[in-house]
């Protein structure tokens, strides 16, 4: 029968418990808020009552004196509101968090692991993923053993915005995002993870250089015998990418046409360079 638990209503009830049988002390102050006894001297406060499916359950919530009759029934309370309401399971989920531990420490289920995966499956089509990969790692490494189940937005957000380089970090963020959206339409993640900010926002690249600069410039590109003056020359005549020059094979110019046909661009679509009288002359001066 349910009693008003006190100090001294406990204290007395363990003294009793000496006869090798467990027992319940059921709190009439907190309904389904019981404290079991054990001979041992133990005693741990559980909360008895059903959940959404009608199961009678029993969830631990602590020792006692550890946890105080007070704590212990608004403990008890808020948990049977997050039981009975919500549907929440306080068990599965302390089994769920330590198996997502034993697979962690196996390698499995990690945000190491699952960017691995996001490699295999999307990074290949994506020519900057492998840099990219490396810096998420270098960035990101205290999170890449943990359980990717297990990490909320806030963990990616706290170390990006603790990072010393703010460009470094921005950089990170946007390139890890796909890959956690990714991962949250498969159900790894959940969708509020991929939720994060860069520490600075990106800033468009307004700097060109200048009529004079341009009269500076040019005059010793066409003057040095350098390999890396002709290809310095080359992008500025064509306006293409330092890699997009350093990728150019003689194949892919049409020298009747005047062009230039770039297989492999950053959009990853083929591009066709008009070339100029100028630029067609340096193609010719390298034949």
């Amino acid at each position: 029968m349910p009693v008003r638990l006190t100090e001294t209503a406990i204290n007395k009830a363990i003294r009793e418990v000496s006869d090798g049988k467990r027992r319940d002390l059921a709190d009439a102050g907190c309904s389904g808020l019981q404290l079991r006894l054990t001979p041992a001297g133990a005693a741990t406060w559980v909360l008895a009552c059903r959940d959404r499916q009608g199961r009678m359950r029993r969830f631990p919530l602590g020792s006692y004196p550890n946890k105080g009759i007070s704590e212990a029934r608004s403990a008890a309370r808020a948990l049977h509101t997050r039981v009975t309401q919500d549907g929440a399971d306080p068990v599965a989920e302390r089994r769920r968090e330590r198996a997502m531990g034993a697979a962690a420490r196996e390698g499995v289920g990690t945000l190491a692991a699952l960017l691995d995966l996001y490699g295999e499956k999307r990074g290949s089509a994506q020519k900057a993923w492998a840099g990219a990969r490396k810096r998420i790692d270098l960035i990101f490494k205290i999170l890449l053993a943990k359980p990717v189940a297990a990490l909320a937005a806030s963990d990616f957000q706290m170390v990006a915005d603790a990072y010393p380089s703010e460009a470094s970090a921005s950089f990170v963020v946007r390139s890890i995002r796909p890959a956690l959206k990714w991962a949250a339409q498969r159900g790894y993640v959940a969708e509020a993870v991929a939720n994060i900010h860069t520490p600075a926002p990106a800033k468009r690249r307004k700097r060109v250089l200048t009529h004079d600069e341009l009269k500076a410039v040019l005059p010793a590109l066409r003057a040095s015998s350098r390999p890396f003056a002709a290809a310095l020359l080359f992008m500025l005549l064509t306006l293409t990418r330092r890699q997009e020059t350093a990728l150019a094979c003689w194949r892919d110019v049409n020298m009747e046409a005047r062009t230039w046909t770039i297989a492999e661009t950053k959009n990853g679509e083929m591009h066709v360079v008009p070339l100029s009288r100028q630029a067609m002359d340096l193609l010719r001066s390298r034949l």
